[in-house]
């Protein structure tokens, strides 16, 4: 696959830049900004004293592919370190809602036939049963459109859509996550089509990660002919929240990255474990996921958010 793929760790996040050098920057008043709403029950990465559910993505990393049909015992789930006993182990094609990000800034002038391409191919991977928001944004996210089925509509929207301004793109993934309330699945994603750069947002992106994993919700981000520095912000942001980031600088590449992430939004092992007890005051909870090949031979990697808060 001619896609590359790059990722970030969440530590690098914590001191990432939002306006890196030589972009012009308009910090605005935070109270303008959209009121941060509580996340959902039933989102689909959720504890308390129970469970706490985890939507594990595999790879193949010699072939760049999804691997299904790996079984519970090939899984080893840590927490801060600490290994953890699997309670609960599925790996269902569920509906999905989602969110698609569509980047109309100037920015995207001369990638905007390829942007277009990619959401028609994303559409066609999508199941029937799947319900979509389509939100684009420049100087400032425009509002989400509702969620619906019908998605024939969403390609119209930004078949004449005219690049212009500047880019909230953390802005436009806050609002996203927000939209997230309405949304009837469990599962649940965002697909950010965009350069990556971002130069007029009122969040930040530590802000905006920490609101996403409260949501629980995994952003997708397809880097398209990306800005050098929209690279890092994508792949940090993807990384974060358990989501894949992928790369194109060529049309031809599109098909595969698309049907990539299509396979992602639907193909997930659903691993849960009873969390430990903690001290009071301890809320965030580090996650990883490993998996073991069946064959000894192949590499194999497992995406998943890299924490989630714990129960007060």
């Amino acid at each position: 696959m001619s896609a590359i793929w790059k990722r970030a760790t969440l530590c690098i996040v914590c001191g990432l830049m939002v306006y890196p050098a030589g972009a012009p920057a308009q910090r605005r008043d935070r109270r303008a900004a959209v009121a941060r709403p509580s996340p959902e029950p039933d989102a689909p990465i959720r504890s308390n004293v129970n469970l706490t559910i985890l939507p594990v993505t595999v790879f193949d990393e010699s072939t760049g592919r999804i691997v299904n049909g790996l079984q519970r015992e090939q899984f080893t789930v840590l927490e801060d370190r600490k290994p953890q006993r699997i309670a609960t182990f599925s790996a269902d094609d569920a509906p999905c809602s989602i969110g698609l990000l569509f980047d109309n800034s100037g920015s995207m002038e001369r990638k905007i036939e390829s942007a277009r391409v990619a959401m028609a191919h994303l559409v066609e991977v999508l199941n029937p049963e799947d319900e979509v928001f389509l939100m684009t944004f420049a100087d400032r996210p425009e509002p989400p459109g509702e969620f619906t089925s019908d998605f024939a509509d969403l390609q119209n929207t930004v078949l004449f859509a005219k690049p212009s301004g500047q880019t909230a793109l953390i802005d436009a993934l806050y609002q996203g996550v927000q939209q997230m309330r309405a949304a009837r699945h469990p599962r649940r994603a965002i697909v950010v089509i965009s350069d990556g750069g971002d130069n007029n947002s009122r969040y930040g992106s530590r802000e905006l990660l920490d609101y996403a994993m409260e949501a629980d919700v995994q952003i997708h981000a397809l880097g398209v002919k990306p800005l050098p520095y929209g690279t890092f912000l994508l792949d940090a942001i993807a990384s974060a929240t358990g989501g894949l980031s992928i790369t194109i600088d060529k049309l031809k590449a599109l098909d595969d990255a698309m049907n990539t992430i299509g396979l992602a939004l639907h193909n997930q092992y659903l691993i849960g474990y009873y969390p430990p007890e903690k001290p009071r005051g301890a809320k965030w909870r580090k996650v990883q996921v490993k998996v073991t090949p069946d064959d000894g031979r192949r590499r194999l990697r497992a995406y998943t958010r890299s924490g989630y808060f714990g129960p007060e």
